[in-house]
């Protein structure tokens, strides 16, 4: 459930905080930048738009969106299955370690294998057609060559010798980074960051990018394990609606942090969240259930909200870190491949410790629904959920993605009804509190996305400063 809810949060993050405040660095970050500290009109409409899609490749990436926090709601309410109705159980940190392992080689060879060969295949294509290029002006050199003789002398003698030459063509060319690896992060947007990375980020920087990976892969890695934990003691639907606080949560640490201003509607969307998960939760307290449908009624449910408390806060951290080093491009594919190194040192060796190596045992108990929820798991709702919510942020943008965020509670509690015959919002107040929440958070998401288009289309509206001035000079006096 955690890898697939808080990686695909990830994916949109731009959309979290305000767009105004996302597209204005400072000055003395190396971005450059036009008038009052704004990204260029090209810059800003290539970050807030998606490419031109037709009506029918727009619906059908719109859909594709959609189906992704049903995924992510999917696949928490049948880690809860696995946790809980099978025979024997699987112990939430064997679950850790099983999902993210058996998730790499169905990553490796569906997607990672094949992206390294088209990559391979086009950076081979474009030398080729480099070469070309130089040899065809190797050609027009030639040509030119009797011409440039027959006024060398005179050029060398006005021009100056050809030391001063290749200053001043080395002058005009951009100076490159001369430490291994900074070409990586080099131009990039600097934020505020912690005391000291600043150092690293500038004699180190492949090192500073392995920092904020292992940073990045280590807070997110207690986000699975928590997460994996609290649907054991608690229902799904309660566990993904601590999920949803993680809009306001990463916008109110931003602002902390990075000095991000707030957006407008926040305190209004976080009021309405807020009230809507006390419209659900404060029955389910009052009804007196029993702790088998994972009711908010015994100490074991308030410690599974508890540990998805923690995880909401993990989250933020998580978020909040890649928001503050996005400048490190980090992607989704090479997350996953750190999550099942520090899994493989840090949590299968607690898991054999505490719940031990019995691994053959707790497969031969499976029955064929046992088998197609654990599979499911492992490489459709995590690979599809993650790779999926990046190839939709790329074809639609964050804004529009992260509209869809609110579907994560209505599907988690169909889901939890037609998995586990059971659910933990039954009476029309509750059911009114998921409208409200899942209104509130679509409502906010979509102010977002209104923001980010009015913004792209000032920035195109507004002349580059360089154009301007430029047409002035050229005007008639």
């Amino acid at each position: 459930m955690a890898a697939a809810a808080g990686l695909g949060a990830a994916l949109e993050v731009q959309s979290l905080a305000r767009p105004s405040a996302l597209s204005k660095p400072r000055p003395s970050q190396g971005v450059p930048v036009t008038g009052a500290g704004q990204l260029p009109p090209q810059a800003a409409a290539t970050s807030a738009h998606a490419p031109p899609l037709s009506a029918a490749q727009l619906l059908f990436w719109l859909a594709f969106a959609a189906v992704q926090p049903c995924l992510t709601a999917l696949f928490g309410v049948l880690t809860r299955y696995l946790e809980v109705r099978t025979t024997p159980s699987v112990p939430p940190l064997r679950i850790t370690c099983i999902m993210l392992l058996f998730a790499m080689p169905p990553l490796l060879l569906l997607y990672s294998l094949p992206r390294h060969l088209y990559l391979r295949r086009r950076r081979a294509w474009k030398r080729e057609q480099q070469q070309r290029g130089q040899l065809g002006s190797n050609g027009n050199l030639v040509g030119t060559a009797s011409a440039s003789h027959a006024g060398g002398t005179a050029s060398s003698e006005v021009g100056g010798s050809d030391e001063e030459a290749a200053a001043a063509t080395s002058a005009k060319a951009p100076v490159g980074p001369t430490v291994p690896g900074a070409e990586a992060v080099a131009g990039l947007s600097r934020v505020p960051t912690l005391p000291g990375l600043s150092r690293v980020y500038d004699r180190h920087p492949r090192v500073h990018r392995t920092a904020v990976l292992l940073a990045v892969s280590a807070s997110y890695l207690g986000v699975i394990v928590l997460l994996n934990f609290a649907p054991k003691f608690v229902d799904p639907s309660i566990v993904m609606l601590s999920t949803l606080f993680t809009v306001v949560g990463v916008a109110l640490w931003g602002r902390l942090w990075l000095k991000i201003p707030l957006p407008r509607p926040l305190p209004f969307a976080a009021a309405a969240m807020i009230g809507g998960a006390v419209m659900i939760v404060v029955p389910n307290v009052i009804s007196g259930e029993g702790s088998a449908q994972g009711s908010l009624t015994t100490g074991t449910a308030w410690m599974g909200f508890g540990l998805a408390i923690g995880a909401l806060l993990l989250t933020i951290a998580y978020l909040t870190l890649l928001q503050a080093f996005k400048y490190a491009k980090l992607n989704a594919e090479e997350v996953m491949y750190w999550l099942a190194g520090l899994c493989a040192v840090t949590v299968l060796p607690l898991s054999l410790a505490l719940e031990g190596s019995d691994w053959g045992d707790q497969f031969r108990g499976f029955n064929r629904k046992d088998w197609a929820a654990f599979l499911f798991c492992c490489i459709v709702a995590l690979n599809g959920t993650i790779l999926g919510i990046q190839w939709a942020t790329m074809k639609l943008g964050s804004n529009t993605v992260a509209m869809f965020m609110g579907l994560r509670l209505i599907a988690s509690i169909v889901a939890s009804k037609i998995i586990l015959g059971a659910t933990v919002v039954k009476t029309g107040v509750q059911i009114a509190g998921v409208a409200l929440l899942a209104s509130s958070i679509t409502a906010y998401m979509g102010f977002q996305w209104w923001e980010a288009r009015r913004l792209a289309r000032a920035a195109l509206r507004q002349p580059p400063s360089g154009a301007s001035q430029g047409e002035a000079a050229a005007a008639p006096h």
